[in-house]
């Protein structure tokens, strides 16, 4: 079985993405390099691109090790 879960809309100024705060600097360059292009500043966009690729890089691998935590068992938590 394989499941998505969406996150909630945001709608406040305290509201953040819902990984760590390390890979939050990936948001800011994805949003530079964006606009960047927009603008034809090819040089400030690449440069911002391939900060963004290196963090999902990063998060992707963050991602793929939180899967490997094993089942908690007992407790309440998972079965019995």
């Amino acid at each position: 079985i394989s499941y998505t879960a969406q996150p909630p809309p945001w709608g406040e100024d305290e509201d953040e993405p819902g990984f760590p705060e390390a890979f939050h600097d990936g948001l800011v360059a994805y949003a530079c390099a964006d606009l960047w292009a927009q603008d034809g500043e090819t040089a400030f966009a690449q440069t911002a691109w391939q900060e963004y690729l290196a963090m999902e890089a990063a998060l992707w691998k963050w991602v793929q090790d939180r899967e490997k935590i094993p089942l908690m068992t007992g407790a309440g938590w998972g079965a019995s």
